[in-house]
């Protein structure tokens, strides 16, 4: 495939005519590196980018050597993989958000919904004689539902993301919350209120966790450490419009670990150096979403697992409350509520003995929350 020639809109250059290829129109510092540019196959389609001289030259520095264009190591700059992740999940909301919105009001297909919050904590203290610690802290929360019911179709989507940092003079910056969920059900209805359907759920965090309980801190976590991917077929049920069961008794389950230490420790369920746990199974999913009052709001999610292929007896547990309480239409306060029992997630004992435990978490938060 020939290279593309692009023309000059501008007539800034010297020695270049309007309207001629670039190749003969840009100047001789900038001439031999869109020769090489034009060259590498996998640039032609960043070319576009590059029709006129002075954004060309902003971006690429006419005296750099572009033997291999693509020479950025990814695994050593850190900063630019996470900021990469954030960029995507700023797309992938956009690309939620957008078509929300684009719909028309009378379509009744779809019912879409779902609230944005922050919550910020900070204490001061100046020669306070009663003791204590500077502090400022802060939540994040974002969820939304799309839900499509047309005839005999159903369509349930729901994401749930959430990150939280405290930060004191005496133990510096900490995580207290960090969680991203994506939920998809599709069904065909068999019967009144009865769905033939599939399942998929997917579930990890943003950032590095560890456990602040021993001296000094474990590297515990990070993104797709783990990674939970699990997808299966089998009935959903919808007796009331506030909820949902999901019965899948054919269930595949990933567990995924990206770090190579988590990995070589064999955490989180994995064959020492392996980076995949597969296991295969039943599992039921109940959802519930209910005002109870007015502005008063519960949603209840319940997962339980078995494995058929290793302990069936010990069933996975997972559940997760939320009462949301709008006090006007950009304030709320919100009490959470998680458990979790995972067999084949090991807890480390202040005596060194690992484990499987009952995980819980709470949080009460009270801030800004625009609900839509």
């Amino acid at each position: 495939m020939p290279a593309r020639h692009y023309r000059i809109a501008s007539n800034t250059m010297s020695g270049g005519r309007k309207g001629h290829d670039t190749e003969h129109a840009w100047d001789k510092n900038t001439g031999p590196l869109l020769k090489t540019i034009n060259n590498e196959r996998k640039w032609r389609k960043f070319t576009w980018l590059v029709n006129h001289y002075e954004l060309a030259r902003l971006i690429i520095p006419a005296n750099q050597n572009f033997t291999n264009p693509i020479s950025v190591n990814f695994q050593k700059n850190k900063k630019m993989i996470r900021s990469g992740i954030y960029t995507l999940g700023i797309i992938v909301l956009t690309g939620i958000l957008v078509p929300a919105y684009a719909q028309p009001g009378t379509d009744t297909t779809w019912k879409r919904g779902g609230n944005i919050g922050i919550n910020l904590s900070q204490v001061s203290l100046s020669q306070w004689a009663a003791g204590g610690d500077n502090a400022v802290g802060f939540n994040l929360q974002f969820n939304y539902f799309a839900n499509y019911k047309k005839a005999k179709h159903l369509w349930n989507n729901r994401l749930e993301l959430d990150y939280g940092l405290n930060k004191t003079k005496s133990d510096g910056t900490k995580k207290t919350n960090d969680k991203i969920y994506l939920s998809s059900t599709y069904g065909y209805e068999i019967a009144k209120n009865w769905y033939a359907s599939g399942l998929m759920t997917f579930q990890t965090q943003f950032a590095k966790g560890y456990d602040y309980n021993v001296d000094p801190d474990v590297f515990i976590s990070r993104f797709m450490s783990p990674g939970y991917l699990l997808i299966g077929a089998g009935f959903t049920w919808t007796p009331k419009s506030w909820f949902t069961a999901t019965f899948t008794p054919a269930t595949w389950r990933g567990t995924f670990v990206s770090s190579k230490i988590l990995s070589d420790q064999g955490d989180f369920g994995v064959t020492p150096g392996k980076h995949l746990f597969s296991e295969f199974g039943a599992n039921l999913r109940m959802e519930a979403k209910y005002e109870f009052l007015k502005n008063m709001t519960v949603f209840s999610r319940l997962n339980l697992y078995s494995n058929y292929l290793k302990d069936p007896q010990n069933v996975d547990i997972s559940w997760d409350v939320q009462l949301n309480m709008a006090i006007n239409q950009w304030f709320s306060c919100n009490i959470t509520t998680n458990m979790i029992y995972d067999n084949d997630t090991k807890i480390l004992q202040k005596d060194g003995t690992k484990g499987p435990r009952l995980q819980f978490k709470e949080a009460l938060a009270v801030g800004f929350q625009v609900t839509f």
